[in-house]
């Protein structure tokens, strides 16, 4: 999630976000948590931008 972050890498941060958000999302943000000591959703709105920052959200949200 850093600033200067190049198209491959918001693919890959989509990519995990679609495909893991029904099925582990809560172990994901509690690893985050564990690592970086803060919320994912925060990360997430504090770097992107626009519809793709909404549909990060409700992903990485899932449903709270």
């Amino acid at each position: 999630m850093s600033d200067g972050a190049d198209h491959h890498a918001k693919e890959a941060l989509t990519r995990v976000a679609v495909t893991r958000a029904d099925v582990d999302m809560d172990a994901i943000r509690a690893a985050y948590h564990e690592q970086f000591g803060g919320r994912l959703e925060d990360a997430v709105a504090g770097k992107a931008h626009g519809y793709y920052r909404d549909a990060l959200l409700s992903l990485v949200a899932g449903g709270k």
